[in-house]
C-alpha cells in the first residue's frame, strides 16, 4: 500500500544521522513489517499544532495518551520507507520538540489492528458507526447503522471533522430541514462514511475523490451497505463535475485553506435555501472560513465543535 508524504527531498548524511538519534530503531528496521510509532510531544507543543500535524500526515489514525508532562501519539505504519519519511518530517517540522520511538511488532492484518481500538458508537441517537466485523449487531430499531470497514488511510468516524459532519447531517435531518428528493455532493469522500449516511437516511448523491485507494475503500463500504443505488462513486477534482443540476446539501470535510478557496465555486453548485457543511477547520481558522463564505451570501446557521475543531453548517436565503 503506498502513501502520499508532500514536501520531502533527499537528505543528507548528517541530517540522516540527526533523525536516526532522534527516532531509536530508525536504522535497524527492516525493509517491510509492521510498525509502532510512538511520537513524544513536549509539554511547550501547541495542542492545535500537534492536531494538525496529525490530521495531515497520519490520516489513517492515531491514538493520544498523557505520559508525564509530554504527549505521545502513536501510529502504526507497514514499511521501512513510510516510518523514514514520517521521521523526517517530524525532525524538520519539530526539531528538539518531539522525538520518535520506533517498535516493530507481530505481523497483524489492519483489521485486527483496528480491532484493538475501534467500538461502535453513536450519533445523536440517529447513526450507529459499527465496524465491518460487528455487522448484524444492531439492538435499537431506531438507529441507521453504518458499516465501514476500516482501511489504513481512511476515517471510521471517529475524528472530530467526521463526527461534527455526522452530527450537523442528523441535526438538519432531525429538524426536517432538507425536503424529499435531496441530491448531495460528498467533497473528498475518503471511506465514503459521510455519503453512507445520507443514502441511508433516504438521499441520492456523489463521492468525490483524487485518492483510487480511498475510492476502493469506500465502494467495500458502499457495498456493505447496499447503497450502491443512491450513492455515485466519482474520481476527479471538483472540476471535474459535469452535472446539470444543483445540489441540495454539500459536505466539505477538507481544511482551511482550500475551503476559504472554494467558497464561490461551492456558492454555485448549492440550490436556493440549500446547505453546506464545512469542517476540517481549527477553532483558530473558523471566522476567516466563515467570513469568506459570508461574503458569497451563505449565512451560518450552527456552529458545532469538538477538541479544537469546528464544523460550519451555512445556508443561503436568497441569491
Amino acid at each position: 500500500m503506498a502513501y502520499l508524504f508532500i514536501g520531502l527531498n533527499r537528505c543528507s548524511c548528517s541530517y540522516m544521522k540527526s533523525i536516526n538519534e532522534k527516532c531509536p530503531g530508525l536504522s535497524q528496521i527492516k525493509a517491510d513489517s509492521l510498525y509502532l510509532v510512538e511520537v513524544m510531544f513536549d509539554a511547550c507543543v501547541p495542542a492545535e499544532e500537534r492536531e494538525v500535524f496529525c490530521y495531515e500526515y497520519v490520516p489513517w489514525g492515531w491514538e493520544e495518551s498523557i505520559q508525564g508532562d509530554q504527549v505521545c501519539v502513536h501510529t502504526y505504519l507497514e514499511s521501512r520507507d513510510q516510518v523514514q519519511r514520517l521521521c523526517q518530517i517530524i525532525y524538520k517540522h519539530f526539531s528538539a520538540r518531539a522525538t520518535c520511538n520506533i517498535q516493530e511488532k507481530e505481523n497483524k492484518d489492519w483489521q485486527t489492528i483496528w480491532q484493538e481500538f475501534f467500538e461502535p458508537r453513536t450519533i445523536e441517537k440517529i447513526f450507529l458507526i459499527l465496524p465491518s466485523w460487528e455487522e448484524g449487531k444492531v439492538t435499537d430499531p431506531f438507529l441507521f447503522p453504518v458499516i465501514i470497514h476500516p482501511q489504513m488511510a481512511f476515517g471510521t468516524g471517529d475524528h472530530p471533522t467526521t463526527y461534527l459532519c455526522l452530527r450537523a447531517l442528523a441535526c438538519l435531518w432531525q429538524a426536517e430541514a432538507l425536503k424529499d428528493n435531496v441530491f448531495f455532493l460528498d467533497l473528498g469522500t475518503g471511506s465514503g462514511i459521510l455519503g453512507i449516511a445520507s443514502a441511508l437516511l433516504g438521499y441520492k448523491g456523489i463521492g468525490l475523490d483524487i485518492d483510487p485507494i480511498a475510492l476502493d475503500n469506500a465502494r467495500l463500504n458502499c457495498s456493505l451497505n447496499e447503497v450502491k443505488k443512491n450513492f455515485c462513486l466519482l474520481a476527479g477534482e471538483i472540476d471535474s463535475l459535469k452535472i446539470s443540476r444543483c445540489f441540495d446539501l454539500i459536505f466539505a470535510n477538507i481544511y482551511a485553506e482550500p475551503l476559504q478557496e472554494l467558497s464561490s465555486v461551492l456558492g454555485k453548485m448549492v440550490k436556493p435555501f440549500g446547505f453546506i457543511i464545512l469542517s476540517g477547520i481549527l477553532q483558530s481558522q473558523f471566522l476567516k472560513v466563515a467570513q469568506a463564505y459570508e461574503d458569497q451570501g451563505w449565512q451560518t446557521m450552527f456552529i458545532l465543535q469538538r477538541d479544537g475543531w469546528v464544523s460550519l453548517v451555512l445556508s443561503r436565503i436568497s441569491f
